[in-house]
């Protein structure tokens, strides 16, 4: 019951679910079952839950970042090489 409801209360996520199992058997297999021993729990969970989530953001940006660079690395302007290796005063001349 009490795994059922921190798993309610935090989302029933694939990656926090096994955390949510061990930390309700090693609480119930420990200390003993009162208010303040409870939201202590709560507590422990929902900090590991916050930091997770935090963790999945940045490597969330950080995979988005990845993409965009690579993205405008790929659509940058040619460089003068590419257009046979004239520079602007060059191309002036010709016109």
């Amino acid at each position: 019951m009490l795994v059922t409801k921190f798993k309610m209360k935090y989302g029933n996520k694939a990656s926090l679910n096994k955390y949510i199992d061990n930390e309700v058997q090693k609480f119930l297999a420990n200390d003993r079952l009162t208010e303040a021993n409870l939201k202590g729990l709560d507590s422990k969970i929902g900090r590991e839950a916050e930091n997770r989530d935090k963790k999945s953001a940045i490597l969330g940006d950080m995979r988005s970042q990845r993409s965009q660079s690579a993205y405008s690395q790929k659509s940058a302007a040619p460089s003068v090489r590419s257009r046979g290796g004239l520079s602007a005063a060059a191309l002036s001349q010709l016109n």
